[in-house]
C-alpha cells in the first residue's frame, strides 16, 4: 500500500509519522510512505528506508495578523497544486493528515482526487487544521481522549500517539560513562526538555536556579535538551558545579528517558506520550501561546490522572522549582505513585492500531462522503465487504490495553528503567 503522510513544521507532527513508517517496516507490512512536508523548514530527522520525502508550499494564518490570510491562501493554493501533481506520480492509496498547517493543502488535494483520508490528532484539544480537515476524512485516530466532540459525524478511534523506536530504547552502560558519570552517577536524575527545539523559558528557569541547586540540590544530576541555547545552559551548570549532560537536539531520546527519575517539560502530546511509555513523573509548564491552548489541555489531562503537576509560567520561580523537585525526591511514595499513573496512560500499540485503521480505510477505497448518520453517531457504509471494528469512545479516559509492548520491539524494557 502507498501511504502519504502530510504535516509537519514541528517534531510533534513529524515523529508520529516516522513511527508509523518504522512500525510498518518492522512488521513487514510492505507499505511505502511519502512524507509531504512544508518547504523551507529544517527537519533534523532521518527517514526510514521505506520512505521518501517531498516538500510542498504551505503557510499558516496568524490569528493576530488578518493581512496574512491572502498570502496564506495563495501559498496553500500552490501547495494544493503541488500535492495534486505528486499524487498523479505516486498514486497513493490513502493520505494521512498528521496535523499542522502544512497538512491542509495535501488533504484538500487528496479529497479533490477522491483519495481516502485519515486524520491523526495527537492532542487532547483538537487542532484547527484537523478540525477543519476532518470533514474530508473517513476516520480520525486520537492520541488522547479529546475534549468535547470536535470530530462530529466522523469515526474516531483512541489509538494513542505512535512512538518511534528511538524513543523506546534504553541507555547502554556507555551512555552515562560518556557524560563522566561512570563512577559518580547522581542518585536522582532530572530530565529537562522543551520539545524538539527546546524552550527558552524552561532554559532560563534552569539557568537562574543553577546556583540554588548547587547549594541545596544534593545528589542530583540533570539531563537537559536545550535546543539552540545549549552552550549557555551548559555554562550555567558548569559554573554552579552541577553534574549535567546538555544536548541541543537528540534524536536518540530513549536512552535519556531511561536514565531519568523525573521530567520537567512543556506539554506537547509527543513528549507526554514518550514520558508515559517510560512511566516518568512530570512537572509540566504548558507553552502559553500554543494554538487553542492545547498544551494546557494536555497537561490538565495528565495532572487529573495523577501523573503530573502543572505550573503556569508566571507562578513558577526558580525557588519554587527547586522546592517542588526536592519535595518529590525526598518523598518516595508520591513519586512512585505518579510513575504508576504515568505508565497507565501509555499506549503501547499505538503505531499498530493507527496502521490497522489506515489499512482498512485504504483497502476499502471509501471517502468522507460515504458516511451516514446512525442514532446520532456516524457509521461507515460497507464497501467491498469492509467495516470498522467497534471504535473507542473519544470521551473515554480508559487507557488502551497494556498486554503487549511494541514500541521499538522493546517488550521487556518497559518495567525496568535504568537506575
Amino acid at each position: 500500500m502507498k501511504i502519504v503522510l502530510a504535516g509537519g513544521g514541528t517534531g510533534g507532527h513529524i515523529a508520529p509519522g516516522l513511527a508509523l513508517a518504522e512500525a510498518a517496516a518492522s512488521s513487514e507490512r510492505g507499505h511505502s510512505f511519502l512524507f509531504l512536508l512544508p518547504s523551507g523548514r529544517r527537519q533534523p530527522f532521518r527517514l526510514p528506508a521505506n520512505s521518501a520525502r517531498r516538500d510542498i508550499p504551505a503557510s499558516g494564518v496568524c490569528g493576530r495578523c488578518p493581512f496574512s490570510l491572502p498570502f496564506a491562501a495563495l501559498v496553500n493554493f500552490r501547495g494544493f497544486l503541488s500535492s495534486r501533481k505528486i499524487y498523479r506520480e505516486f498514486l497513493p492509496d490513502v493520505v494521512v493528515g498528521m496535523g499542522g498547517y502544512s497538512s491542509v493543502p495535501a488533504v484538500l488535494a487528496a479529497s479533490a482526487r477522491n483519495i481516502p483520508v485519515v486524520i491523526q490528532e495527537q492532542n487532547r484539544r483538537a487542532g484547527r487544521a484537523n478540525r477543519f480537515l476532518s470533514r474530508f476524512a473517513a476516520a480520525v485516530a486520537l492520541g488522547f481522549p479529546t475534549e468535547g466532540d470536535p470530530f462530529r459525524r466522523r469515526e474516531t478511534r483512541l489509538t494513542g500517539v505512535p512512538l518511534r523506536e528511538t524513543a523506546c530504547r534504553p541507555a547502554s552502560p556507555s551512555v552515562p560513562a560518556g557524560w563522566g558519570w561512570e563512577k559518580d552517577r547522581p542518585a536522582f536524575k532530572v530530565m529537562v526538555m522543551g520539545g524538539s527545539s527546546g524552550a527558552g523559558f524552561i532554559n532560563r528557569l534552569l539557568i537562574q536556579s543553577a546556583a540554588v541547586w548547587g547549594e541545596e540540590g544534593g545528589d542530583i544530576g540533570f539531563i537537559h535538551l536545550a535546543g539552540p541555547e545549549k552552550e549557555e545552559v551548559e555554562r550555567a551548570y558548569r559554573v554552579a558545579g552541577l553534574r549535567a549532560a546538555v544536548f541541543g537536539f537528540e534524536e536518540e531520546i530513549g536512552p535519556l528517558y531511561s536514565l531519568a527519575d523525573l521530567l520537567i517539560a512543556r506539554a506537547g502530546a509527543l513528549t507526554l506520550a514518550e514520558a508515559a511509555w517510560w512511566g516518568l513523573p512530570m512537572l509540566l509548564v504548558p507553552y502559553p501561546l500554543a494554538l487553542d491552548d492545547h498544551q494546557n489541555a494536555n497537561a490538565r489531562y495528565f495532572a487529573e490522572s495523577g501523573a503530573a503537576r502543572v505550573f503556569r509560567e508566571e507562578v513558577l520561580t526558580p525557588g519554587r522549582l527547586v522546592r517542588e523537585v526536592l519535595n518529590l525526591k525526598n518523598a518516595d511514595g508520591p513519586l512512585r505513585e505518579m510513575s504508576e499513573k504515568s505508565r497507565s496512560l501509555s499506549s503501547p500499540r499505538a503505531a499498530e492500531e493507527v496502521l490497522d485503521l489506515i489499512e482498512r480505510v485504504g483497502t476499502s477505497g471509501w471517502a468522507a462522503g460515504e458516511l451516514e448518520p446512525v442514532s446520532g453517531t456516524a457509521r461507515i457504509k460497507e464497501r467491498r465487504s469492509f467495516a470498522l471494528d467497534p471504535v473507542s469512545d473519544s470521551a473515554s479516559s480508559a487507557p488502551p490495553s497494556t498486554d503487549r509492548w511494541s514500541c521499538g520491539g522493546a517488550e521487556q524494557l518497559k518495567s525496568s528503567r535504568s537506575s
